[in-house]
């Protein structure tokens, strides 16, 4: 196991220290938010993003902030009376310190771009002789108390309190009140100092940019439109954000980014290309490329972004591009090249195939199942669960008369732990496991699958507001729910005590997730992404993966491609694994050699899936 997941993560699955900024009294903050979350996940943190809203944040922004955060946390805002407004909320950052479930916390105003990973940090903090901690202040920059590294304490935090109530006044007249605050806690003595360097309101790039004085993300400015367009460090803000735009084009919807989206159209013509090499050429790239050496064990490569970092959160499918192509029954057949199938050509609408293929082959509708909900926009799923105590639901009542399919399971505890668990792959493992624990404890479940179809595609259903019912619209829920259900060899892979999807073990109330499968997951999800990103949805259907007993992986790809095809396939290869061209000449003799039969990739009977990946058997 990668000696950097002891060094970052708990036995709950849970990461040790955080990045925590304030995003409260004004939504137009949750633009820099995003800015800050992304910059610290490019180049690969090992540490939870965490972002402290009040009631001033509307429930639409919590929303956005919550693809960019690990966590989003509401607290109540510590108001003064100072001369200087912005300083008359700046007190509620002392909240940090309540945030005990973390060993150390980096407090960092939300105005900041990173472009090398400050994980390290963490550690360095660590390299001192005193022995309590928890009385330290850890500085980079000791006029900045906008970057400071704590460890959170319930005591201090109730000290903070009683110093504000007790100097109320004095306070209300300081220029920095946070900073008034902090220095009646720590001695001198007891503030240390850690090596980072950062550049404010500049472009001479460091370590990261603090954006103390002007602020890009809004209209109103001391500086005219024409003066900010020749501010170099404003144009890297705005690279940012536009990257993050063309990246994530849904939150555009959103109410708090209009108005600096009007803002970055003034600089969509002098993003010029330095900026982009400037950013390139900094140590960003080093530094993922050591946090990928620690965990991956591999000193050189060329596809850092194909490779999964989150350790703590498997990488969503929401953001991975996968093209789902649209087949109609008669294409469907023809895709599946099953002579058997001509008998059902008649049938001309899903609901009736389904209905005769049920009563006469259930493996074929299984197959049938497993294809044709991951391909169409218009068809979605549902998966109600139910102990033995539940009453069962019937359907949703709105579309009971859309419903083409519904079936019944009857799982044990561990393997709906299992399935749950990979099904909430927006979540930290750690959520995942404190989620499931509290509703999943009975030896036995119900699961009901249904299957509905719509006249158009599927947005306007939420999912999921609790563990009973599950309601599968988005590309890979679709994906996930096929795999499982409809190919009897995958529900038994999530069955299997130490099967690679298991996390927990056989023992019913563990509560802590097995860290020796941490890698695995790494290994498989940049193994997902890999695909995903490389191969159109037809593709996929042609691929079939081997995994042997060491854990390496041959990837068999029986697509029909060109040879420069091939060479980029290649070329973008991720390092642990193997690919053969079944259709490539110069592979025959491999397959030969290896005793690979590629027809085993299209008969359920040969393989088991992950997330819509065959895996041969």
């Amino acid at each position: 196991m990668s000696y950097i997941i002891e060094k970052f993560i708990k036995n709950t699955g849970q990461y040790k220290y955080a990045y925590v900024v304030l995003i409260i009294n004004n939504e137009i903050y949750a633009n820099p938010g995003i800015i800050f979350a992304e910059s610290l996940k490019k180049i690969g943190c090992l540490s939870d993003i965490v972002a402290l809203v009040d009631n001033n944040i509307s429930l639409e922004t919590i929303e956005l902030l919550r693809n960019f955060f690990n966590k989003i946390i509401t607290i109540d805002i510590i108001k003064i009376n100072n001369k200087y407004p912005m300083q008359n909320i700046i007190l509620s950052k002392i909240y940090v310190y309540n945030l005990v479930e973390y060993d150390k916390i980096f407090l960092i105003d939300v105005d900041t771009i990173f472009f090398t990973n400050p994980d390290n940090l963490f550690l360095q903090s660590n390299n001192t002789n005193d022995t309590n901690n928890t009385k330290n202040l850890y500085m980079v920059d000791t006029s900045n108390y906008g970057f400071i590294l704590i460890h959170p304490s319930v005591n201090i935090y109730k000290k903070c309190k009683k110093i504000i109530s007790e100097n109320k006044n004095e306070i209300e007249k300081e220029i920095k009140p946070f900073k008034y605050v902090l220095n009646k806690i720590y001695s001198k003595s007891n503030i240390k100092k850690i090596d980072y360097k950062i550049s404010y309101d500049s472009c001479s790039l460091t370590d990261c940019i603090q954006y103390r004085r002007y602020k890009p993300f809004l209209m109103s400015s001391e500086l005219t439109i024409e003066q900010r367009q020749r501010l170099d460090h404003f144009k890297i803000w705005f690279s940012y954000f536009t990257n993050i735009l063309n990246k994530y084009p849904e939150i555009r919807q959103y109410k708090c980014v209009s108005e600096t989206i009007q803002v970055s159209k003034y600089f969509l013509s002098s993003l010029s290309r330095f900026v982009i090499e400037l950013v390139k050429s900094n140590k960003k790239s080093t530094n993922k490329l050591t946090n990928i050496t620690n965990i991956y064990g591999i000193n050189d490569y060329n596809n850092l972004d194909y490779y999964h970092l989150d350790i703590t959160k498997e990488y969503t499918t929401r953001y991975i591009k996968y093209d789902i192509d649209t087949y109609d029954i008669k294409s469907f057949l023809k895709y599946i090249n099953n002579k058997l199938l001509k008998k059902y050509n008649n049938y001309t609408t899903v609901k009736e195939l389904i209905t005769k293929l049920q009563s006469v082959d259930i493996n074929l509708l299984y197959l049938f199942l497993n294809n044709y909900i991951k391909m169409f926009p218009n068809i979605f799923a549902t998966m109600e669960l139910y102990s033995s105590l539940d009453i069962k639901l019937q359907s949703i009542p709105d579309l009971k008369n859309n419903l083409i399919y519904r079936q019944e399971y009857k799982l044990t505890n561990i393997l709906v732990k299992n399935i749950v668990f990979d099904l909430y792959q927006n979540f930290t493992y750690n959520q995942r496991i404190q989620e499931i624990i509290k509703k999943i404890t009975n030896p036995e479940y119900t699961v009901i699958i249904s299957v509905y179809e719509m006249f158009g595609p599927i947005i306007d259903f939420d999912t999921n507001s609790d563990l009973n019912l599950f309601i599968f619209y988005e590309q890979g829920t679709k994906i996930r729910l096929s795999s499982i259900f409809f190919n009897s060899n995958t529900i038994n892979q999530y069955n299997l005590q130490s099967g690679m999807l298991n996390l927990f073990g056989s023992n019913d109330k563990m509560t802590n997730l097995n860290k020796n499968q941490l890698i695995t997951m790494l290994y498989l999800q940049t193994l997902k992404k890999y695909i995903y990103s490389i191969y159109s949805g037809d593709e996929i259907n042609n691929l079939g993966l081997i995994i042997d007993n060491y854990n390496k992986i041959t990837l068999i790809d029986n697509n029909k491609h060109l040879i420069s095809r091939i060479k980029s396939i290649n070329s973008n290869k991720i390092f642990f694994i193997t690919i053969i061209f079944a259709c490539s000449s110069q592979y025959k003799n491999i397959l030969k050699k290896s005793n690979i039969d590629v027809i085993k990739i299209y008969n359920p009977d040969n393989y088991w899936e992950f997330d819509g990946i065959k895996i041969l058997i």
